[in-house]
């Protein structure tokens, strides 16, 4: 089987059964010859570039005796490690910069983030990204819609499992700064509010008395 372009998800799996390997205090050599594998095989796998069936994840897990929960997990996984991750569905059109800091994202276990002006682009809603795309005239007309469309599906790290941790430090102008209608801004007031309760979500506001506070030149992605 040919390499292929890694998935958060294949990644994933590959660094799984490494520690399920080292588990079971074997070596890469040797899941291979008891596998009857060649080592490159295993390496490939390991690193995500080989998409492995659900009989090879099957066998490798036998051999490192992983069972009950830990084995359904991996085994889900493997269903899932061919389909592409958000960004490799919309990067295309995003700026490099932003793509690498999404792909430290999908990595983290504990995010935090420091904004001056906006919202941060992880606890936007879809009509406030417009309407700030539009009102800032940073991307051209013709690409707001998928560029939308991409910054939403990137929040589905919110729902990820494990949970990363995020925390999320706002001056008290991102709160007042009006982006769009009233209505978009009552709707986004509203979704940060939602998104307060979650357990692995921590919203502190900054109050506009505190001055000179670190990072007061930050950007939003």
């Amino acid at each position: 089987m040919e390499d292929r372009e890694t998935t958060v998800r294949s990644r994933e799996l590959g660094e799984a059964l490494r520690a399920a390997m080292r588990g079971a205090g074997l070596s890469g050599s040797e899941v291979a010859r008891k596998l009857g594998w060649s080592q490159s095989r295993v390496s490939r796998l390991l690193s995500g570039k080989r998409g492995g069936t659900e009989m090879e994840v099957v066998s490798f897990l036998t051999i490192c005796e992983v069972k009950g929960a830990e084995r359904e997990r991996l085994l889900q996984l493997s269903y899932e490690q061919t389909r592409p991750g958000w960004l490799q569905q919309h990067g295309d059109r995003l700026p490099k910069q932003l793509r690498t800091l999404i792909d430290h994202e999908d990595k983290a276990v504990s995010i935090g983030d420091f904004q001056p002006v906006i919202l941060p682009g992880l606890l936007q809603t879809g009509d406030y990204a417009r309407a700030l795309m539009t009102e800032t005239g940073n991307a051209p007309p013709d690409e707001i819609e998928d560029r939308v469309a991409a910054r939403l599906a990137r929040q589905s790290l919110l729902s990820r499992s494990p949970a990363v941790r995020l925390t999320f430090f706002l001056h008290e102008f991102v709160l007042q700064l009006p982006v769009g209608t009233p209505e978009v801004m009552s709707d986004q007031l509203h979704h940060l509010l939602r998104m307060s309760v979650r357990p692995h979500i921590s919203l502190r506001v900054i109050p506009a008395a505190v001055a000179g506070t670190p990072g007061s030149q930050g950007t939003s992605s």
